[in-house]
């Protein structure tokens, strides 16, 4: 886990408990929100791209049960904890910051694809 992260509105759930959770429940949804090209460079199987600063009407047409759990990840984490911020203001009910793919053991719970 990143310093960063943490001080950046924190990780709320490590990754290794945010798959059994996943896991847990179909309605789940990852949700990327690094720009396009951090995307295509590799990105966790299934995950939405929803980057940052995407109008509010493209989260809500890829997001349309705000009672599903919804899981956010970036780089570093500072960015998910800025969109579970947005997201929890907008009425999303479970929303949790993931980390990013740069921290510690991320990328052994969720390798990334192209």
């Amino acid at each position: 886990m990143s310093l960063f992260g943490f001080f950046n509105g924190g990780v709320n759930l490590l990754p290794e408990a945010a798959a059994s959770r996943i896991a847990a429940d179909s309605r789940s949804v990852i949700a990327d929100v690094r720009t396009p090209g951090e995307f295509e460079e590799g990105h966790v199987k299934g995950a939405l791209l929803l980057p940052s600063g995407c109008p509010d009407e493209k989260i809500e047409a890829a997001l349309p049960d705000k009672n599903a759990p919804v899981f956010v990840y970036c780089h570093s984490g500072a960015r998910a904890a800025a969109a579970v911020r947005r997201l929890k203001a907008a009425g999303y009910t479970s929303v949790f910051n993931i980390g990013g793919i740069a921290n510690r053991g991320f990328t052994k719970t969720f390798p990334l694809v192209r």
